[in-house]
């Protein structure tokens, strides 16, 4: 049973280890994914009903883009998340930067996948520990 403390002790050690220092109310503490585990469902329904009820009006504005053109770029968007092993939060994360941003700007059809993948390359500087270099 020690052992087995023990073991478990080591366990969360070494994930705090890699934990964020941050603060809250003024204080600083080391937070890591253990203690968001309890809310990660919960996170994930509201990111899924946040992304249907987000209209994408610009699909129906802009001449450049249509809704294929969209799918086919966060398709391989998806395909790129996961070779550069990046968090969920981060997939979503882009999308919604690339629909903000194609509102605001009348992005050409050549110039799609610079803007997906940019968006990409954003929010995994927010979210992603070891977010992709530029070259890769």
């Amino acid at each position: 049973s020690n052992d087995q403390v023990a073991c478990n002790e080591q366990e969360v050690s070494e994930q705090y280890l890699t934990a964020e220092v941050v603060k809250v109310h003024g204080v600083k503490r080391k937070i890591s994914s253990l203690d968001f585990e309890e809310y990660e469902e919960d996170i994930v329904k509201h990111q899924r009903i946040t992304e249907t009820q987000t209209a994408k009006p610009y699909l129906h504005k802009r001449t450049h883009i249509n809704d294929k053109m969209r799918a086919i770029l966060v398709n391989w968007l998806v395909d790129v998340h996961d070779k550069c092993e990046l968090s969920p939060v981060t997939l979503h994360m882009a999308v919604a930067i690339l629909d903000r941003y194609c509102e605001m700007v009348d992005v050409k059809r050549n110039q799609l996948q610079l803007v997906g993948v940019t968006a990409l390359f954003v929010a995994s500087k927010y979210e992603d520990k070891n977010s992709p270099t530029v070259q890769q």
